[in-house]
């Protein structure tokens, strides 16, 4: 089975694969079914066409589940922008991981400054999935938040260049995983493991944060400031329905005195407000929710 690119959200933001291999084992959470596997030594990476909704500079979080499987600083995990010299970096957001390959970094660049925000410390390890989370909105430096692990307890940062304080500025770049740009040129590949990767133009909350990062989201399609969504597998909306037989309304009710011929039909068409005869029975293609035993009996004015 081959990694889904396809973006979860609705903007259409699927992603073009180079390298990058699907591993079904170790998985960070238990209803992850694969992530996506980065070699550096083989310039593994991942696109996103340029798109309007990949354009933030209001506010953003961005979340995604990391394991590195060694140290590279200065490596590239998440980059909206580029830096084709020194005179022409819109840089719109951009996560690294720091001189230390393990200290993750949020930046972006305004009329050819870097604004720079870092976490305190080592806060990754080789080999252990973590899951990052970061908020900011553009221009109120001390707005940004880091989460570890869905929490913010004991977590430090500071804007080590710039900050903050000034506006964000879209681009027409590509949205680079995996790898950065420097003065045109693909570098500073990451070595390691993605997955669960989220892009939203608004603020969550940390109880949202809290409460969503170890599962899929549950209602992607909905989230109309999900603007990319990437999580490597098939996610099964919540609306989905697992029997292709008809819906029972909660209000029906089951007499013990009427009897059931298991030899007799109900077709499939039949609405919930049908009414079935003593002999009436369930064919095998009703749902499997609902077993009914020969003995078992419907009154004549049951409803299904």
């Amino acid at each position: 089975m081959a990694l889904d690119l396809t973006d979860h959200s609705s903007n259409s933001n699927d992603l073009t694969n180079t390298g990058v291999t699907e591993i079904t084992s170790s998985l960070p959470f238990a209803e992850s079914t694969s992530a996506a596997d980065f070699e550096s030594t083989e310039s593994d990476k991942m696109e996103a066409t340029d798109h309007a909704s990949l354009d933030i500079t209001g506010d953003i979080t961005i979340e995604f589940w990391i394991k590195p499987e060694s140290a590279i600083g200065f490596c590239g995990i998440i980059e909206k922008g580029y830096d084709t010299s020194a005179a022409d970096r819109p840089i719109n957001y951009f996560i690294d991981l720091g001189s230390d390959g393990l200290s993750p970094r949020f930046q972006y660049t305004n009329s050819n400054n870097f604004h720079v925000n870092e976490l305190s410390g080592t806060n990754l390890s080789t080999g252990t999935w973590t899951h990052i989370a970061v908020s900011f909105t553009y221009g109120t430096g001390s707005s940004l938040v880091w989460y570890i692990n869905g929490s913010t307890t004991n977590n430090t940062s500071s804007w080590t260049v710039g900050t903050g304080n000034v506006a964000g500025v879209g681009n027409a770049s590509t949205l680079r995983i995996g790898y950065r740009s420097t003065s045109g040129v693909d570098a500073g590949f990451f070595d390691g493991q993605l997955d669960e990767i989220r892009i939203f133009s608004d603020i969550r909350t940390a109880q949202e944060i809290a409460d969503n990062y170890n599962r899929e989201l549950r209602d992607h399609a909905q989230d109309t400031a999900l603007e990319a969504y990437w999580p490597f597998d098939a996610v099964v909306s919540p609306s989905a329905s697992l029997s292709p037989s008809p819906s029972r309304s909660p209000s029906a009710s089951i007499s013990p005195s009427s009897s059931v011929s298991p030899s007799s039909s109900l077709s499939p068409s039949s609405s919930a407000s049908a009414s079935l005869s003593p002999s009436a029975s369930l064919s095998p293609s009703s749902s499997a929710s609902a077993s009914l035993s020969p003995s078992a009996s419907l009154s004549p004015s049951a409803s299904l």
